[in-house]
């Protein structure tokens, strides 16, 4: 775990070394299939925190009229 704490490390030296420790990083790949326009709704979710909610979904592909 981090500590982030400015009287132990500087929140830049932190974050440098986070970045180069995944640097060399590589996921699996994966294909996007779509892309979806989301709406948020601050402060009406759980806890206050906030809502999102799909408002229409776009098809990605060369399959795919535009």
């Amino acid at each position: 775990m981090a500590d982030f704490a400015p009287r132990t490390v500087s929140w830049s030296a932190a974050v440098t070394r986070w970045v180069r420790l995944l640097e060399g990083y590589a996921g699996p790949p994966w294909r996007a299939d779509r892309v979806e326009l989301v709406q948020s709704f601050l402060g009406q979710g759980p806890r206050g925190r906030p809502r999102y909610e799909t408002v229409d979904t776009f098809p990605l592909g060369a399959d795919r009229p535009l």
